[in-house]
């Protein structure tokens, strides 16, 4: 992949001093967009600065950070197939999945082959170690030209894959089933490695979609389903124990995924905030056991902080001045970093 430093960011972004404690010895890739934007904290300025744009025609697109953000994954893909007067959609072509190491600049394919056709996406999220990635890949398979899609026929499925020569593993494949749109995050690994929890909406008898959550165990494929879908870019806690979701409703919760049992968080407001709502708090995930980082917007200025799920906002962690950015995606970090 080739990168290219990035003084002037397409966004324009002039960022500001803010001070971040943290265990880390260099820069460190902290936050994504889905322009191709990723941003490091750089600790020798103290200061959060452009890191890379990753520059190619196929991609990547919708990079998603590796915990501690050694390295990025990322789509690749082309729009060179088929009618000129069918919609970019249809002639979307999925390369595939792609790993990008944030130190070494080298970059590997994942052992994963997406289905193609019309509506095919995947979705992605990088393990742990960073050895494995889970994809999550929606799909229309009785799509023609001129067929009106019907929504049960829809597929979705999650494959674990590796960057090497073993095979991928299909975990499980759904019909009936759509990712979801939106603030909502397709799919996460838990902090140890053995659960992944993806967001789906699922089409009942009733001829609606409801929004669900799936908690698979990477081992089995045994899965259990709650009504909610997974919120923010670190939706699980730290332990592992808990997710941060939002149900049709719109009203975030934290689940206990041992019990099942959810309770709302104050602090967020009754609904979830809209993208760029200027002063309300939108959720990213967790900074510690306790307290969650939230995004504020007020003007061209955005922040990171830390929020109490009952008090409120307790501290800035990261501010910058740009315009507005649409998703902001966090690299989850070792304990101790945002607090």
């Amino acid at each position: 992949m080739r990168t290219r430093p990035s003084p002037t960011p397409r966004w324009a972004a002039t960022f500001v001093d803010d001070p971040l404690a943290g265990p880390v010895d260099g820069p460190v890739p902290l936050l994504t967009d889905p322009y191709q934007l990723a941003c490091g904290w750089l600790p020798e300025s103290g200061r959060l600065s452009p890191f890379a744009v990753l520059d190619d025609s196929t991609g990547p697109f919708l990079p998603v950070l590796a915990p501690g953000g050694t390295s990025m994954v990322f789509e690749r893909a082309r729009y060179d197939g088929g009618s000129a007067d069918l919609p970019l959609i249809q002639r979307r072509w999925i390369l595939g999945v792609y790993r990008y190491d944030c130190a070494t600049g080298r970059e590997e394919r994942a052992s994963f082959d997406a289905v193609q056709g019309n509506d095919a996406s995947v979705y992605y999220a990088p393990s742990p170690d960073g050895a494995s990635v889970a994809v999550v890949q929606s799909w229309w398979p009785t799509w023609r030209p001129g067929v009106r899609p019907v929504v049960s026929e829809f597929r979705v499925s999650l494959t674990i894959a590796g960057f090497s020569v073993d095979p991928p593993r299909t975990m499980l494949e759904l019909r009936g089933a759509l990712q979801p749109i939106g603030e909502s995050s397709v799919v996460q690994w838990s902090p140890d490695g053995t659960t992944v929890a993806l967001s789906i909406l699922i089409f009942t008898a009733r001829g609606t979609l409801e929004r669900a959550a799936l908690v698979v165990d990477v081992s089995t494929g045994a899965h259990t389903q709650v009504p909610a879908v997974l919120l923010g870019s670190v939706s699980w806690d730290p332990e592992g124990l808990q997710l941060l979701v939002v149900g049709d409703d719109d009203v975030p919760r934290i689940l206990d995924v041992r019990s099942g049992a959810s309770r709302p968080v104050p602090a967020l407001g009754s609904r979830v905030a809209e993208v760029n709502s200027s002063g309300r708090p939108r959720a990213l995930g967790w900074a510690d056991e306790h307290r969650l980082l939230v995004a504020v917007c007020r003007g061209a200025t955005t922040r990171v902080c830390l929020l109490d799920p009952d008090e409120g906002i307790v501290a800035t962690r990261v501010r910058w001045t740009t315009r507005p950015l649409g998703s902001v995606r966090l690299a989850p970090m070792p304990r101790g970093f945002w607090t």
